[in-house]
């Protein structure tokens, strides 16, 4: 449904046993992209596309994580962990071979102005240099920072980071440590004075 709230919703098409994760809506607003059945998948979101078929953008045999558009939605960037995990674009939609920009690496997110693609590594925050000409070219990964901890209980699949369209801001859900954790505490004699 319209994101005011105005009209009414309608169903696109039912999903199979597990849900799917949370989608991504690219940014012409035609195609909703989201992971399913350990595949990539899309659907239009084209007013006549009711009961709209799912297309198999990345086939789950590469084990995709939840991609990332360009900003034109041209282009997706996603972790797989085909041989190893990897950080690949390929173009969207269509066919066309995907590319390698990263040996490791998840939670990709391409920025907004299209210069960059930000992704963690482990607890370090990395960046690949994006330029433009006839196509995108892709510089090497290079360390922004350290100290990344993700917060208990996110998975691969959750989204827990974010850049300003500029860059100049990185958002990125952060565990906090808790000095107690790991320790129980009995009280005995609760009721003691219940008698």
């Amino acid at each position: 449904m319209s994101s005011s709230g105005v009209g009414q919703t309608r169903e696109l098409r039912e999903t199979s046993r597990r849900a799917p994760w949370p989608g991504v809506i690219l940014p012409d607003g035609r195609s909703l992209v989201f992971l399913e059945d350990g595949a990539v998948k899309a659907v239009s979101l084209a007013a006549g596309a009711a009961k709209a078929d799912r297309a198999v953008v990345v086939d789950g045999r590469y084990a995709p994580r939840p991609p990332s558009f360009s900003p034109d939605g041209r282009r997706m960037v996603y972790a797989s962990s085909d041989a190893g995990v990897g950080l690949y674009v390929q173009p969207y939609p269509g066919s066309g071979s995907s590319r390698q920009i990263a040996p490791d690496g998840f939670l990709p997110t391409w920025r907004k102005d299209g210069k960059e693609i930000l992704y963690r590594r482990g607890t370090t925050l990395m960046a690949v240099p994006v330029a433009w000409g006839a196509g995108p070219s892709f510089g090497s990964p290079r360390a922004l920072f350290t100290g990344l901890k993700p917060p208990a209980g996110s998975s691969m699949m959750s989204q827990l980071l974010a850049v300003s369209r500029d860059g100049a801001r990185i958002f990125s859900a952060q565990g906090i440590d808790q000095p107690e954790a790991n320790v129980i505490h009995i009280n005995t004699g609760a009721f003691d004075g219940l008698r």
